[in-house]
């Protein structure tokens, strides 16, 4: 029971129970044995990561933001309270930037190319060298273009923490082979162990049919 209560000696200390479920605050025992909760802290065992309703709203929200910064600086142009496109998009860009470094955007660098192509395309169109139509014709572009670069950031990213794995169990059952079929080196608990990449099947070790044994094993 202790476990799974949130102790009075220690509330003070830790303030109180968490808010998810029995227990502490981040179950700080519970996350770090890779048990999952939902307040678990990121570089935890247990964290999992927001859920997908969560993630979709964070990035309304987010979206709202810009649209509400967008509509109130083009407001301000329409009334003369600032002049220009340029104008406008220096007016809004630093609440989308905040609203995307509050999210915690991990490619802040497209966020800060999208907000200094709309200074500098609002301020083609001030000169007369686009107009408005063109101006928007190529920020819809852009935006084409962050989106496949963000997809693509991210398939690398999945990528290379999928060779990560494959690479770890390689290793491991590399190491794991090297004393196999070298008997006078085994130890009986070590020569009863099954060998690396096998299964267990009811009551005896089986190798998967579709990887090789291993030369002198």
């Amino acid at each position: 029971m202790a476990s799974y209560a949130c102790l009075l000696l220690v509330v003070p200390v830790l303030e109180g129970c968490s808010n998810v479920g029995p227990g502490l605050p981040n179950h700080p025992m519970d996350c770090a044995i890779g048990v999952p909760w939902a307040d678990c802290l990121p570089g935890t065992p247990g964290y999992r990561g927001p859920t997908a309703q969560e993630t979709q709203a964070k990035w309304q929200a987010v979206g709202e933001k810009v649209r509400a910064a967008t509509a109130e600086c083009r407001e301000k142009r329409l009334a003369k309270e600032i002049k220009g496109f340029k104008a406008s998009a220096e007016c809004s860009n630093p609440q989308i930037i905040a609203a995307y470094q509050e999210a915690q955007y991990q490619y802040m660098d497209l966020v800060f190319v999208a907000a200094a192509a709309r200074v500098a395309g609002g301020e083609n169109v001030d000169k007369g060298k686009i107009t408005e139509a063109e101006y928007d014709l190529q920020l819809a572009e852009l935006n084409s273009r962050i989106v496949a670069e963000e997809e693509r950031r991210n398939l690398a990213k999945t990528n290379v923490q999928a060779a990560q794995m494959q690479a770890r169990a390689a290793q491991v059952q590399a190491t794991g082979s090297l004393i196999q079929g070298l008997g006078a080196l085994q130890s009986a608990q070590a020569a009863s162990r099954p060998a690396p990449g096998a299964r267990q099947s009811g009551w005896k070790w089986s190798v998967n049919q579709d990887e090789r044994a291993l030369p002198g094993s």
